[in-house]
């Protein structure tokens, strides 16, 4: 192959190559903004919802397990690990 032409085509599909990357890399960096926006809002309430539950979860577990816990606390001897 000549020298000229393997140059030009050489040259031409480096900048295909660049381009479609560069303008893909674009491309897909717009979506994920646009979707991180919604991603967003629905993780915060996610959040919210599970801290929620979670509290509530907590609250009405926590005297049975102090219950619990003092009885099998109470029960060893007073020099035990």
């Amino acid at each position: 192959m000549p020298w000229g032409r393997f140059a030009f085509f050489n040259v031409s599909g480096g900048i295909c190559w660049a381009s479609s990357f560069g303008f893909g890399a674009h491309a897909v960096g717009t979506a994920i903004y646009k979707i991180s926006e919604v991603f967003s809002l629905i993780a915060f309430i996610l959040f919210i919802v599970i801290g929620f539950t979670l509290s509530r979860v907590i609250r009405h577990y926590e005297p049975i397990l102090l219950r619990r816990a003092e009885r099998v606390f109470s029960n060893r001897p007073a020099g035990a690990p």
